[in-house]
């Protein structure tokens, strides 16, 4: 959450980044643990840690998307 000062009122915005959007809906919906699930009975790393890192890189907003550097 961030502060930013216009005027004489204080505006604060949440930024939502993508990587924990994804990983709320798929927690909340049971996807998160039937891939861990399926990915340690075949051993397989699903990347799931990895990509919710890399989406954290894109962050919405109400004006839109932007990619942080």
């Amino acid at each position: 959450m961030s502060f930013r000062k216009t005027g004489t009122t204080i505006k604060t915005e949440i930024m939502i980044r993508l990587g924990d959007l994804v990983e709320r809906i798929t927690y909340y919906t049971g996807i998160k643990w039937l891939v861990k699930k399926v990915s340690k009975i075949f051993a397989i790393d699903c990347g799931c840690d990895q990509r919710h890192q890399e989406w954290n890189n894109i962050k919405i907003d109400r004006n839109g998307i932007s990619k942080d550097e």
